[in-house]
């Protein structure tokens, strides 16, 4: 079982044929897959770093192509490495604006959404 937001569960094999259905029908279109993250979204007694362990394991067994961290400025520290270990290449998009001159080398787009001009 891979657990879920808000404390349900999906058989794995259940979750992982429907997200490889979806990414298929999105590269036939040629469009990309985003896994959202969602730092708030952990379940109770839970720490991030299991929950991004996790995302590990379900995007090894996915076709997930790129990882959207929602709200946030920069990468969780060796997450990228972790990808990158699984197949290299998943695109990594932030919301706001890098945090430092460090996390530019871990993230590959992002929406520059809190910029103050």
């Amino acid at each position: 079982m891979i657990p879920c937001c808000y404390g349900t569960s999906i058989p794995a094999q259940e979750l992982t044929s429907g997200i490889n259905d979806f990414a298929a029908r999105c590269h036939a279109r040629g469009v990309r897959f985003f896994l959202p993250y969602k730092p708030w979204d952990i379940r109770f007694g839970e720490s991030s770093a299991q929950t991004l362990e996790m995302l590990t394991e379900l995007i090894r067994s996915t076709d997930i192509d790129r990882v959207w961290f929602d709200t946030m400025n920069s990468v969780p520290s060796g997450f990228r490495e972790k990808l990158d270990s699984i197949r290299p290449g998943i695109l990594f998009c932030i919301e706001g604006s890098p945090a430092t001159i460090q996390s530019v080398e871990t993230i590959t787009g992002f929406w520059d959404q809190h910029r103050n001009d």
